[in-house]
């Protein structure tokens, strides 16, 4: 065998045993393409062709040279380490060796040293006869698709490290051996570290050097065929693995969410990726509860904590519902409790959820509905394939066909229907059919739904809608026998939470000698404030015209709190509110000079 590499025998069974998987993505690595001055001086007297041939040459030659140190490091490891570790074995001197401990350590590097061995043997005699025979891409092109053996490489590589280092950490005498080992001239000072780093880099090393080689390889050279062949199997096999790498990632990740139910719920479905997963606030009728929700491509999963370790380490959940991604909607919503809240309906569950702040709310949101799409998309195409032209999803969702979100009870201090205040006479109840919060009287009546399979108690406007019968609800066990009180429409009837408010929010307003927390809204020129943010009929209002808003301190104008601020007339008292914040004073402020000034404009 010519050339100045390793002499070594190959080990046998050179190309079987090749397993494509992976963990975390090839390396990039960098080309530095640095002549020697001499190299400059006789490339400038040289024509063209000549310079081409001078390059591609020196090119072949890098990719050699490199290729036989690359060896000499495989080698290192694959042969000389691992026949120490076997020795160690077989003599007792270091009793935490075993056999499982040496295929961690090692995994395929035996392959892909054998891969490389007789790579570099073929391209040691190829650029020896250069001038005979000036190309090297037919060789490239040949072993290519063997490199696919990294993948398997990549994603052992961490564990082999975490594995040795264990080992040096618990056991004494192996990491004598180890040091030791390191020590010998043909590491030249490096730790063994560093060249089971060398895997990982080299097929970003290829694709730059196989670039530079077609650079200066001329269009009809006979070699360039092969040579570009040889950069597109190199590159599929680093993005092979790269995807590999990125699958078994994600199975890594829903395995482990599925060890951490205790109810050991089998949520492993061929295909399932893990999109994102959090904490978030759910609202329920009386109460705010911690959840974890697990975002999956088909499904989005609502678990309770157990622990209060964190997912990952430690962390268990129970399971409450899988919801399927097909048909669920997302939108913000504002809830009383809880900012930075939104809805998730879906035709059998529909839940009220909140995160920590409006970024990871707007989160959440989009990832939902790009989910929910692709996954209506995908349930499309399958469906015209099969000569099937309706469309994959039921868009139907009509009221009564998909489970309503129920308002939290402090959302709302009177009735969504009549407006009469609840108290300890007049109670709250839940519509089944849209989930708003109503008085007996208004909610006395029920309707088969279709999405619970059941007749339930429904809200009159609810009833109204869906084609219910007065006769039917007359003779209903649960019709209240007490009239309603006539509801009058009046200024102050307007809905603390609309799509059309230019602002929205909490705000403590100054009400006699005490300060008193109001949902206040900006809506149709005027300032209304509320109890709760679904009241719908407001406490009072302030018309703006004519109005002005400003910044007070306290101590002035007789407030007693931070961050507070005035609207007032010059004809009439002044509203005196405080913020949580100067921040938020400050965006309120700004929006109500706004309004005032566009009109007053």
């Amino acid at each position: 065998m010519s050339g100045n590499h390793p002499s070594t025998s190959p080990p046998e069974d050179l190309f079987y045993g090749i397993v494509s998987v992976t963990t975390t993505g090839i390396a990039t690595g960098t080309l530095e393409a640095e002549e020697a001055e001499d190299e400059e001086q006789v490339t400038q007297s040289m024509t063209k062709e000549e310079k081409q041939k001078f390059k591609m040459k020196k090119t072949a030659e890098e990719i050699m040279t490199t290729e036989s140190s690359y060896v000499a490091g495989l080698e290192l490891l694959a042969k000389d380490l691992k026949e120490a570790l076997l020795q160690a074995q077989q003599d007792g001197t270091c009793k935490g060796i075993d056999a499982e401990k040496i295929r961690l350590i090692f995994g395929v590097l035996p392959e892909i040293y054998g891969i490389h061995f007789r790579m570099l043997d073929e391209l040691t005699t190829r650029v020896a006869e250069w001038d005979v025979n000036p190309k090297i891409g037919d060789i490239l092109k040949r072993f290519a698709p063997f490199l696919r053996v990294y993948g398997n490489f990549t994603i052992n590589f961490e564990q082999a490290v975490k594995t040795v280092t264990d080992m040096a950490k618990a056991d004494k005498k192996f990491k004598t051996l180890i040091q030791n080992f390191e020590r010998q001239p043909k590491c030249k000072m490096l730790g063994i570290s560093h060249y089971m780093l060398t895997p990982v880099q080299r097929i970003p090393r290829y694709n730059l050097l196989v670039q530079e080689y077609l650079k200066w390889a001329p269009e009809d050279h006979p070699d360039r065929p092969d040579a570009e062949t040889a950069l597109k199997d190199i590159s599929e096999a680093a993005d092979k693995a790269n995807q590999e790498i990125k699958e078994v990632e994600n199975f890594n990740k829903v395995m482990m969410v599925q060890l951490s139910l205790v109810d050991k719920s089998d949520l492993i479905q061929p295909g399932a990726v893990l999109l994102r997963h959090g904490p978030l606030t759910k609202t329920s009728r009386k109460s705010l509860n911690p959840r974890y929700f697990f975002l999956f491509n088909s499904m989005l999963v609502h678990v309770n904590p157990v622990t209060n370790q964190p997912f990952g380490e430690g962390g268990q959940y129970k399971l409450r519902d899988r919801l399927p991604i097909a048909d669920l909607l997302v939108e913000e919503k504002q809830v009383a409790p809880l900012p930075h809240a939104f809805t998730i309906s879906s035709k059998t569950r529909s839940i009220c959820v909140a995160a920590n702040s409006a970024k990871e709310r707007e989160e959440w949101i989009q990832d939902i509905k790009q989910c929910a799409e692709k996954w209506r998309q995908i349930q499309t195409t399958r469906l015209k394939a099969d000569g099937d032209e309706t469309d994959g999803v039921d868009e139907d969702r009509r009221l009564g066909s998909v489970a309503p979100v129920w308002l939290h009870d402090s959302s709302t201090s009177m009735c969504m229907l009549c407006a009469q205040s609840f108290s300890i006479v007049r109670r709250r109840h839940h519509c089944r059919c849209c989930g708003k919060v109503c008085c007996s009287n208004c909610s006395s009546r029920e309707l088969y739904l279709e999405y619970s399979g059941k007749k339930d108690r429904t809200c009159d406007s609810c009833f109204v809608i869906l084609g219910g019968s007065d006769d039917a609800a007359a003779s209903d066990k649960k019709k209240d026998k007490k009239a309603k009180p006539a509801h009058v429409p009046g200024v102050r009837e307007v809905k603390g939470y609309d799509k059309d408010s230019v602002c929205t929010g909490y705000l403590h307003l100054k009400v006699g000698l005490r300060w008193k927390r109001h949902w206040v809204q900006v809506r149709d020129l005027a300032l209304f404030w509320y109890r709760a943010p679904e009241d719908v009929v407001a406490l009072d209002s302030k018309p703006l015209p004519g109005h002005k808003v400003e910044c007070i301190k306290k101590g002035s104008h007789g407030t007693d709190r931070e961050h507070s601020f005035r609207v007032f007339h010059k004809n009439t008292g002044a509203a005196l509110f405080s913020a949580e914040s100067d921040e938020e004073r400050e965006h309120w402020v700004s929006v109500l000079r706004t309004v005032i000034d566009g009109i007053s404009a």
